[in-house]
């Protein structure tokens, strides 16, 4: 532990990361207090509810469980543990199942939950992939007097399948699963899919960019390995005017969806 400090390694992500999975396992707690009948004020008394999966006795039992396995989490990623990641896995995944389910088991407000699951699947993506670069720059730091080898990156197009194909897959799923939806108001599915394919239509064309750079010996190696996610983002202008095009166009089909029915 000793080594990682006196190398000067800044702990912001990982105890941003430790918190965020802390503050997920207090909200798994609060569940079970809901649970319980009038043990919070206001609360919705789950064990009286008329739906089934929320009066079941399983229900406190495994957000209890989850909640222990977030609070496992948030030490293990404050301290640096090589298992961190691994906990980290397993209980955002459990809070995507948990979620997902409940959302699939009750069919009211359908486009409000498959945005939340969306955003939950999306902030799990992005809060891994901090945790392994914070991971990677701690164990570079380890030993300072070891020179740092900058290599190029791979950037070969099966490996931005293998993140784009899961990342649609996900994305269509939760588009067309929810069967129950009135089939003349498809506009919310509609515009998910739109968001999938442009999100994954802008990657492929930095991704693109990237390789003719690489190619061209163009590619600015010490600013990505400074930071791999901004550059891959590229310019933060162009960003910015794709985020803005795509929004507009999402809320527009919803928008004209919403009026036609």
């Amino acid at each position: 532990m000793s080594s990682y400090r006196s190398a000067g390694v800044r702990p912001s992500r990982r105890t941003a990361i430790s918190l965020i999975c802390g503050f997920f396992a207090l909200l798994s707690l609060v569940y079970v207090a809901e649970w319980v009948p009038d043990l919070l004020p206001r609360s919705p008394n789950f064990a009286r509810s008329s739906l089934p999966y929320f009066s079941s006795p399983l229900f406190p039992i495994i957000a209890a469980l989850i909640a222990v396995l977030g609070f496992a989490t948030s030490v293990l990623v404050w301290r640096r543990h090589r298992y961190a990641k691994i906990a980290f896995t397993v209980f955002w995944l459990a809070w995507i199942c948990g979620i997902g389910y409940l959302g699939s088991r009750d069919h009211a407000k359908i486009p409000k939950k498959i945005l939340g699951l969306v955003v939950l699947i999306y902030m799990g993506i992005m809060l891994w992939r901090d945790l392994n670069e914070n991971s990677r720059s701690e164990e570079a730091q380890v030993v300072p007097d070891q020179p740092k080898v900058l290599s190029p990156p791979r950037l070969d197009w099966w490996r931005f399948a293998t993140m784009a194909v899961p990342i649609g897959g996900i994305i269509g799923a939760i588009a067309v699963l929810p069967r129950r939806l009135d089939r003349h108001d498809s506009g919310p599915r509609v515009a998910l899919l739109i968001f999938g394919g442009s999100l994954i239509s802008f990657f492929g064309y930095r991704w693109h960019n990237m390789r003719v750079e690489l190619k061209g010996g163009r590619f600015l190696l010490d600013e990505y390995s400074q930071n791999p996610q901004r550059y891959i983002r590229g310019n933060r202008g162009v960003l910015t005017v794709w985020f803005i095009c795509t929004i507009v166009l999402v809320f527009a089909v919803i928008f004209y969806s919403a009026l036609h029915n």
